[in-house]
């Protein structure tokens, strides 16, 4: 039998009883919060926040992104399904799909925000994988202006959202909505904070 007390708070005798009975005690580790906020784009930014999904890792796939407008609203809202893939490959292939897709509609000025360090590190150092690498080159030399930044899930939540109701969908059936769709019950709201125990 294991038992789990909070640090700081057995006395050794405490412990003497409960070995001789054999209790074994695990110290519980107390998770630490930290904070995190959505900050909108700049008023001649667009914000792309991208998600990846695998139901598996590899998995039926998706990606889902949501762009918005310097006062926070849903410009528009995207996300496609990708067959089999890994998560890793679904959060970069979300980048590259939201940059083409914001370019395709004239915006150029594009901050693009993921809960994935990885892909946000490769999108950075222009070394996405293989099959995305020449399409992230030409959409990146594209634009006016491309700032990549990683973000908790806590204020991904849209893109978490679309991703994995397009993880649902057969290989490159799209789904698209101008403005923010019903189905879409939470977003991040500009400067709240948002809360992440790690």
């Amino acid at each position: 039998m294991t038992s789990y007390l909070s640090k700081g708070h057995t006395e050794p005798s405490d412990v003497e009883i409960l070995n001789e009975w054999g209790i074994h005690m695990n110290a519980a580790t107390t998770r630490r919060r930290t904070h995190c906020i959505w900050i909108p784009p700049t008023i001649s930014q667009v914000k792309l926040n991208t998600d990846g999904a695998a139901r598996g890792n590899p998995g039926p796939g998706g990606f889902g992104v949501s762009f918005r407008y310097h006062n926070g609203n849903f410009l528009y809202v995207m996300g496609g399904g990708l067959g089999n893939t890994t998560c890793y490959l679904a959060e970069c292939t979300t980048i590259v799909e939201g940059v083409e897709a914001a370019l395709s509609r004239g915006w150029n000025n594009l901050w693009v925000e993921s809960d994935s360090s990885a892909a946000v590190t490769t999108a950075n150092s222009l070394s996405m994988p293989w099959e995305l690498l020449n399409i992230w080159k030409l959409c990146s030399r594209a634009c006016a202006s491309l700032r990549v930044t990683h973000t908790w899930r806590e204020a991904n939540q849209a893109a978490d959202i679309i991703a994995k109701r397009a993880s649902r969908l057969v290989n490159n059936e799209i789904i698209f909505c101008n403005g923010r769709p019903p189905w879409i019950y939470k977003w991040e709201v500009p400067y709240n904070l948002y809360v992440r125990h790690v």
